[in-house]
């Protein structure tokens, strides 16, 4: 199994990247409940998971245990990034590669950022 992740973050300092996150981390089940549904909306039956960070630039961190092709995870991002800055107040996000692995995985795996 693959998994892929990306990181959303905001070209601003890190006062403004902690403010969003905190904000980010109280909604981080209304984010993913959005997400599903104009996942849905769109036909993409993929499972999310949403991560806050507690330190860098990432504001939140998005990935799933499947492995889309670059296509279909290039759209999650373009359907995800404007959920995550309408629900905190946010305008605008940068998508960002994050490297990951499962246990079920012999190799890492890049995200499509």
């Amino acid at each position: 199994m693959a998994a892929m992740t990306q990181a959303l973050d905001y070209p601003a300092d890190e006062g403004g990247v902690t403010a969003y996150r905190e904000r980010a981390k109280g909604m981080l089940n209304q984010i993913a409940q959005q997400a599903r549904l104009a996942l849905a909306d769109q036909c993409i039956d993929l499972d999310l998971f949403f991560l806050a960070p507690n330190s860098g630039e990432a504001i939140l961190i998005y990935g799933t245990p499947g492995n889309p092709d670059d296509a279909s995870w290039e759209r999650v991002g373009e359907i995800v990034a404007p959920i995550l800055g309408r629900l905190i107040g946010l305008r605008g996000t940068r998508r960002q590669e994050v490297i990951c692995a499962t246990m079920h995985d012999e190799e890492s795996h890049d995200a499509v950022a």
